[in-house]
Formats: C-alpha cells, sequence, structure tokens
C-alpha cells in the first residue's frame, strides 16, 4: 500500500535527564501509584514533574475538565519539559478535544505518551495538531509494577538514536502476507468506534492501522472490526479513496482466540 501524503511534525527526542511532564487527562488516580511511577522514572534518569492538582478527584475523573484541560495546556507551553505522559486511562480524556488550544500544541510540540482511553487526545493530536504522538507505557500504571516497561524499546523509540523494531511474541499468528507502508494510526478499538463522526478530525484513514482491545471474544472484535472498515468504505465512497484491503484483523494471540 502506497504512503500517505501527510507530513507528521515530529518532537524533539527525550535523553537521560530530561523532565518529563506527568498528566491526568482521564480518570482519578491514587498517590501509591503516582509515587510508585514516579520513581521507576527517576530510576530510568529522569525527571518526573506534575502538579499538585493531579490527584484532583471529580467523581471518577482527575478533577474537573478545565483543570486537566489546563494541565495538558500548561505542559505542552512549559520550556523545561521534553515529553508529556499521562499518568492512566480509564475515561475522560474525549471531555477536553473541545476546550483544547491546540495551538499550544503546535507550538510547542513534545512528545506525548499513552494508550486506552487517552486513544481520543493521540489520535486528535495526529489529526488535528500533525503532531506524531506515541502509544506506550503510563506513570501510574506500568511505570509503577516492576517490569511494566520494556526500557529498551522506550528509549529506542524516544532517543532517536538508532532504529527499531518490534518483535512478534509466541502467542501471535500472523492471518495475511504482505507489506505495508505509511503513518501508522489507531488504537483502543472501542475508543476509535465510539469516536467515529464525532469529531471534525478524528478520521480512521487508509493507513497501517492497529487496534488494542481487552476483548477475548472474536466475535466482539469482529463487530467492532467492521464498524471501522465501513467508515473507511463510507469515506472512500465521498473521497473517491482508492481502494485497499479490509482493515479487518490481520494478526490475533492464539490466547485470545475464544468464541
Amino acid at each position: 500500500m502506497p504512503s500517505t501524503d501527510r507530513q507528521l511534525v515530529k518532537p524533539p527526542a527525550l535523553r537521560p535527564g530530561d523532565t518529563i511532564g506527568v498528566v491526568a487527562p482521564a480518570s482519578n488516580l491514587n498517590r501509591t501509584d503516582l509515587e510508585a511511577g514516579c520513581d521507576a522514572l527517576r530510576d530510568a534518569g529522569y525527571k518526573p514533574f506534575c502538579f499538585d492538582s493531579i490527584l484532583d478527584r471529580d467523581l471518577y475523573f482527575a478533577g474537573s475538565t478545565s483543570r486537566r484541560t489546563r494541565e495538558l495546556e500548561d505542559m505542552f507551553s512549559r520550556k523545561e519539559v521534553r515529553a508529556i505522559l499521562c499518568a492512566r486511562g480509564g475515561y475522560g480524556s474525549n471531555y477536553l478535544l473541545n476546550g483544547l488550544n491546540l495551538e499550544i500544541v503546535k507550538a510547542y510540540p513534545k512528545i506525548f505518551i499513552g494508550y486506552s482511553d487517552l486513544t481520543s487526545l493521540l489520535d486528535y493530536f495526529v489529526d488535528a495538531a500533525g503532531l506524531a504522538v506515541f502509544h506506550g507505557p503510563m506513570a501510574a500504571k506500568d511505570w509503577a509494577h516492576s517490569g511494566g516497561v520494556d526500557l529498551t524499546s522506550w528509549q529506542a523509540a524516544l532517543s532517536g538514536l538508532a532504529a527499531w523494531d518490534v518483535p512478534l511474541n509466541d502467542g501471535v499468528i500472523g492471518l495475511a502476507e504482505g507489506e505495508a507502508e505509511g503513518v501508522l494510526y489507531g488504537g483502543c478499538l472501542s475508543i476509535l468506534v465510539a469516536s467515529l463522526g464525532c469529531f471534525r478530525h478524528n478520521q480512521v484513514r487508509w493507513e497501517p492501522f492497529f487496534t488494542k482491545t481487552n476483548s477475548r471474544q472474536c466475535s466482539k472484535l469482529l463487530r467492532l472490526s467492521l464498524s471501522i472498515e465501513c467508515s473507511l468504505l463510507r469515506a472512500r465512497d465521498m473521497r473517491e479513496l482508492p481502494r485497499t484491503r479490509s482493515c479487518l484483523p490481520l494478526a490475533w494471540r492464539a490466547s485470545h482466540a475464544q468464541a
């Protein structure tokens, strides 16, 4: 499949000793997990930084929408912060999209890392700000637990010092052979499906596509994937996009292939 014409802005690389701003755009978190994650970041050679308000609670959110929006904008605008790391997922990052000042994101492009519910922000930054983002381990989740982060992959992806690849483990089964190049696009499958047609800039495209889901039911995975495919087919018909392969799953963990 040919690559797209989109040219994303690559943020400056992360180096040992750099400051990482920790944010909570979605669900609330507890102090113990946050402190454990920050300790692990220090052990890895970084300087974690967060605002005291990160521990605020508003129902199941990490404080009000305005607090979370302001926190994210402040981290982008602070010169000493070289990367922005989300503390955890959960639910709530989609509430930030309408009020977030994208001009700040564009003016201060930085490494932005998260996954799961943060798919809303990750793909929004790609589509609306043209910023290359990173689906990676979060501060109060993966960093907070021993062995939760593959430091080799982390450093290779964020330092930009050498080419690297992601080896497949024994549980992955390829269902179709082939090669593709382009902008890697995707995220949490349920978040992608929920956001279809909801935001002006959030558009699934004909590009190498990856998804993450907690579902162990193959039927559920296929149903969600079909929603993405139908959206792509409608977009192709409306904008005369080139035909390409179905986006239905090409690989599936054998341990999850349950009815």
